[in-house]
């Protein structure tokens, strides 16, 4: 069955530059920032399946930065350590501790400026997800978890925004 997932960053109100392996957040403060969810991906999954599409707009045309959108699969209740104890403009780490909620990551490197966005749309992507109550991790359905990493310098402007929509291909039963 194919789902479709929007979330919204609208990132802190400041133009600091990010480099390479910063992390694009909603806040500054470096506590309690567990990840954009995904909401009706995870949460209905009752199996396997696979992310098909990633599209990526933002509100700033003439956009060109590499980004990175690490994803997770997680059972309700569980939490991921990576990038928790990082704010926006902050290096992150993807963790070992995270190993088995890794699904993996989509990179958005080509863009399309219109009159007042930009946008790139990934469709070759084939992430394969399991949900972590068939990984006998925890019973329970799941939720997908993203966080987006920015993969070349860039000057942001103060409370860009950036949608990021998921599609996946899950089998039900």
């Amino acid at each position: 069955m194919i789902r479709v997932a929007t979330v919204t960053i609208t990132r802190p109100n400041d133009a600091t530059p990010y480099t390479i392996g910063d992390r694009i957040s909603t806040t500054t403060s470096a506590t309690g920032n567990t990840g954009s969810v995904f909401l009706s991906l995870g949460e209905t999954m009752y199996g396997n399946g696979y992310v098909t599409k990633c599209k990526l707009f933002t509100n700033v045309s003439g956009f060109t930065a590499a980004l990175r959108l690490h994803l997770y699969t997680l059972a309700s209740g569980q939490t991921i350590a990576t990038g928790t104890t990082v704010g926006d403009n902050s290096a992150i780490s993807i963790l070992y501790a995270d190993a088995s909620k890794y699904i993996g990551f989509i990179d958005l490197t080509t863009w399309v400026s219109t009159a007042g966005s930009t946008f790139s749309i990934v469709d070759t992507e084939r992430l394969c997800f399991q949900s972590a109550a068939l990984r006998g991790e925890i019973a329970g359905l799941g939720t997908f978890v993203g966080i987006l990493e920015a993969r070349g310098v860039f000057t942001p402007t103060a409370n860009q925004q950036f949608q990021i929509e998921l599609t996946t291909d899950a089998y039900e039963g």
